[in-house]
């Protein structure tokens, strides 16, 4: 099977970093290299890319996700078998994460289709701490459009979940950072910039083909999860020029928000206050 699909191809060329995603493909392996194995154990933060779409955060001590051979991951999901699932594995200490697509072949089980790494940009620095009972807190908001108390989040944020898939090849899970106030909101409308990348382009590229999307703030200083789902579009027409002249690229993507469901973070996790911004933030 090809690297890309039709809609990284088609982005890639439009951007004109097509020779960059040949170079940096290479890092996709179709299992888990053996040298990230121990990465993915020791996350206690896995975020996960499922249904409608949704970006759904989890938190667990370290192994409660895991693989032995790189080809199966364990991991509580609660999916039915035959679901596609995005995974991301992150550590804002280290600024490493790691990207991986799979099939539910099982209860906790998921197949891996593809793997890789992803470079440290946009990770802003703070600790992460669990301090007993993880279990996810059922949900504390929700609505069918954003009001002021989401938007003022999502405008503050620093830290968010990318969600996308595409009708073959299953779903991504991806991270987006920046300076608080790099997401813009207008109504029901999250403005985000496509900062500089390793030009594989594999959101923006599910994004060409297939829409549906959905996108996660953390938002540290009320202790919540905004999770949304809704439509995401490429906006690269519409370059602005002071994006430029900040370091970014001009080009643009929005996500249109149909619901959303905000959840409080479980008592027991705890994010120290930010320690270092990424130094790649324009």
């Amino acid at each position: 099977m090809a690297v890309f699909h039709e809609g990284e191809i088609a982005v890639q060329e439009r951007a004109g970093e097509r020779d960059v995603a040949l170079a940096n493909g290479r890092i996709v392996h179709p299992v888990i290299p053996e040298g990230a194995r121990p990465f993915l154990a020791r996350q206690r933060m896995l975020v996960i890319a499922h249904g409608a779409p949704w970006a759904s955060v989890r938190f667990g001590a370290p192994g409660f996700v895991s693989s032995t051979d790189g080809e199966v991951i364990r991991l509580d999901h609660g999916l039915p078998p035959g679901a596609p699932v995005g995974l991301l594995a992150i550590d804002f200490m280290s600024r490493r994460r790691l990207r991986v697509n799979g099939i539910v072949s099982g209860p906790g089980l998921v197949r891996v289709t593809e793997a890789y790494p992803n470079c440290p940009k946009y990770i802003q620095r703070r600790t992460l701490d669990l301090a007993g009972d993880v279990s996810p807190v059922g949900v504390f908001a929700h609505g069918t459009g954003l009001d002021a108390i989401r938007r003022a989040a999502i405008e503050r944020a620093d830290t968010m979940f990318v969600a996308t898939l595409h009708p073959k090849r299953g779903m991504d899970a991806s991270h987006r950072g920046g300076e608080p106030g790099f997401a813009r909101v207008s109504g029901d409308r999250v403005i985000l910039p496509d900062y500089p990348g390793n030009g594989m382009f594999n959101t923006l590229g599910n994004l060409e083909v297939e829409p549906r999307a959905g996108l996660t703030v953390l938002d540290f200083e009320r202790s919540a999860v905004i999770e949304m789902t809704g439509y995401g579009r490429l906006d690269f027409d519409a370059a602005r020029e002071e994006d430029h002249t900040a370091g970014g690229t001009g080009r643009f993507w929005t996500f249109d928000v149909a619901s959303f469901r905000e959840l409080p973070m479980p008592k027991a996790v705890r994010f120290g206050p930010l320690l270092e911004p990424s130094p790649y933030n324009p």
